[in-house]
């Protein structure tokens, strides 16, 4: 997680390190071999080293019996995409920290978890009403857009930015 300016310098330093180590293709985290060990360890750095940057994982398993009951509505059987779409919300509270009316969140996850823009505009309906909520409903929209990308699209590297007034 990183604001506009920190996305630039982190873009930056990732290009290096694709550069340095022969990177052309999309980066599989499932299939880090030994031969590319070190690149991806070069890659995680860039996030670690930075002093102003963020990172947050959002891992599910949906296999689990915990996934299979969670039920984020008492009144309603929930969806998978329910289900998805709150645990998501839950995540982005915690990493996004105190909530304060003065940020403004472009959300990009990865696609192939979100592959429903139904899920995202949920997630985006239930941030935005969370800070409604905390600040009053003249406040305008925390989270602008939330959209997934594929990892080779454009902005692959960028998960999360950010914008301050």
């Amino acid at each position: 997680m990183v604001t506009d300016r920190g996305c630039s310098r982190l873009l930056q330093k990732l290009s290096n390190v694709r550069v340095y180590h022969g990177l052309s293709r999309e980066m599989k985290w499932e299939k880090v071999s030994r031969r590319y060990a070190d690149a991806y360890r070069a890659w995680i750095d860039v996030f670690f080293e930075d002093p102003f940057a963020r990172y947050s994982l959002f891992q599910i398993d949906v296999s689990g019996p915990a996934w299979n009951s969670f039920q984020p509505r008492t009144d309603q059987r929930a969806s998978r995409d329910d289900r998805l779409a709150s645990a998501y919300h839950q995540f982005l509270l915690v990493t996004f920290g105190t909530l304060r009316d003065t940020k403004r969140w472009w959300v990009y996850p990865d696609a192939g978890f979100f592959s429903r823009d139904s899920v995202l505009d949920r997630v985006e309906f239930l941030f935005n009403r969370t800070y409604k909520i905390a600040f009053g409903p003249q406040h305008s929209r925390i989270i602008r857009l939330a959209r997934a990308r594929d990892g080779r699209g454009r902005r692959a590297d960028r998960d999360v930015g950010s914008d301050t007034r």
